[in-house]
């Protein structure tokens, strides 16, 4: 699964970003939900929640480890190994790494 999900990334990142690539991974346990999320050199993330990738930014100012879409619908924050994740009016429980 976790090859899988990096070469999802990629391919999304590419699809994405020209110059920027892929630098490290970490799969998320939301729930019961599997979250990958790709860290890219731009600073930026895609987050994959069951083959739906969504690219995110990196927050600028005092927010820490968040990103958002650009619409602001998406949110996905890092805190030490828990992370925070809200898609839309979805808010996922608090999701656990899993290595």
């Amino acid at each position: 699964m976790i090859k899988r999900s990096v070469v999802l990334l990629a391919i999304a990142l590419s699809a994405c970003v020209s110059d920027a690539y892929l630098t490290h991974s970490s799969e998320y346990l939301c729930g019961t939900q599997l979250v990958s999320v790709g860290y890219i050199s731009d600073g930026g993330i895609v987050v994959d929640v069951d083959g739906n990738q969504m690219y995110l930014n990196k927050c600028l100012g005092g927010c820490g480890n968040s990103y958002q879409d650009i619409t602001g619908n998406t949110l996905f924050w890092k805190n030490g190994n828990k992370a925070y994740l809200k898609v839309g009016t979805l808010t996922y429980p608090t999701c656990s790494s899993l290595f």
